[in-house]
């Protein structure tokens, strides 16, 4: 019986040459502008996540023929964090706050559709300011009186003749209630409230884990095939898969 050949062992690499390379920030910011995953909420859904994950309670969503609004308590941007809106996309994910993450892909989201001005009023005292936006090159940021102290406050604003844009941007009470089942924090829409945290919250054994919760519910009539879940993060749903409802029992209950 005849051997095969022995394979040559190839020589270790050589290094020749390192360096780092710049990333052209405008760019970039523009590619994730027009290539973000749709959302279905033109940006508003995006930055209810911002809310929540700034441990909002209260979520108040204005929609006019010309403008959204979004308001929420919880805890405000520093002055610094509203200097560079996008700066933390650009760093390490386990530096950047989730709430200046989703601000970040929010206001990017919103800025697809042609805004005359996006601003932000955050920050408490005299850290209390506001950033305008036109463009992603064109903002500013300066001190701003408010009645509201401590809650931020994010308007979208179109031109007269822009109201196809604004209008892609509002949502209604239904869609709301569908993405925002787990929201920790109330919702209101337009004055009203639409969403109850601890009255509407989905029924059923609720537990947390730390940073995760959820809430168990059986079906009616148990599918041998499988169980739905459906996955929210900061409390708007995410995507949804199936679980054998054997693994799903015995995993919860171990």
């Amino acid at each position: 019986m005849r051997k095969s050949p022995r394979r040559k062992e190839a020589p270790p690499g050589r290094l020749v040459e390192s360096g780092a390379f710049r990333i052209d920030r405008r760019r970039a910011l523009e590619k994730l502008k027009d290539f973000q995953v749709p959302d279905g909420g033109g940006g508003a859904l995006l930055l209810i996540r911002c809310a929540a994950a700034s441990g909002a309670s209260v979520i108040r969503i204005h929609q006019h023929p010309r403008w959204l609004e979004l308001r929420f308590d919880g805890r405000p941007f520093a002055r610094r964090e509203l200097v560079d809106p996008y700066g933390c996309l650009f760093e390490d994910s386990g530096k950047a706050s989730a709430a200046r993450r989703y601000l970040a892909l929010g206001l990017l989201r919103v800025l697809r559709g042609e805004p005359k001005e996006v601003t932000v009023r955050s920050g408490a005292g005299a850290e209390r300011a506001q950033l305008c936006i036109r463009s992603l090159t064109e903002d500013s940021l300066e001190p701003t009186p408010d009645d509201r102290d401590g809650e931020t406050v994010i308007q979208a604003s179109w031109g007269a003749f822009s109201g196809e844009n604004a209008a892609a941007f509002h949502l209604a009470k239904e869609r709301y209630l569908s993405a925002c089942r787990m929201s920790p924090a109330s919702i209101c829409l337009d004055d009203v409230l639409i969403y109850d945290h601890e009255e509407d919250s989905p029924a059923g054994l609720a537990f947390n884990a730390g940073t995760t919760r959820g809430v168990l519910a059986l079906p009616d009539r148990l599918d041998p095939n499988g169980v739905n879940l459906e996955f929210s993060v900061y409390g708007v749903a995410a995507g949804q898969g199936v679980a054998l409802a054997a693994a799903v029992l015995l995993g919860f209950w171990a």
